[in-house]
């Protein structure tokens, strides 16, 4: 019985992690033009000194519940602004040192800043689209 439950465990296990990478993939290649997927620290500084648009940073991790409902929830809020916002995701499991800079304490963790690198508000955990919305509107669309 135990060499059989051991088995099952296996088993679900190993199709857990392929739906998580399934997942994980599928969040990576949903990305567009105006998502921009952080690789490391240098690339994170680049951005935020470059870029000219406000932006939300999504730090997430493959595991977190809430962050995989989250993130397609942005990325659709992101789209429908065309362009006038940006959707910058950091991977907390891949950039620790880069979470904990942020001082992420708990996932997912949004951040709304204006360009120049000017951190506005900081959010943490799940939020529907029409909190997002009103959080977009207020923090970074607000006087344009």
């Amino acid at each position: 019985m135990l060499r059989q439950s051991s088995k099952l465990i296996k088993s679900v296990a190993s199709k857990n992690l392929r739906i998580t990478s399934l997942q994980t993939r599928f969040y990576a290649s949903a990305t567009s033009e105006h998502v921009i997927s952080i690789k490391d620290d240098d690339h994170f500084i680049k951005h935020l000194k470059e870029t000219t648009k406000p932006f939300i940073i999504d730090v997430y991790a493959d595991w977190c519940g809430p962050c995989k409902m989250l993130g397609p929830i942005l990325q659709n809020v992101v789209t429908e602004h065309n362009g006038k916002i940006e959707l910058v995701t950091i991977n907390s499991d891949n950039l620790p040192d880069l979470a904990g800079e942020l001082g992420v304490e708990a996932l997912p963790t949004l951040f709304f800043v204006q360009p120049g690198g000017k951190f506005v508000y900081r959010h943490v955990g799940f939020a529907d689209k029409s909190n997002i919305q009103s959080l977009v509107k207020k923090h970074l669309l607000e006087g344009q």
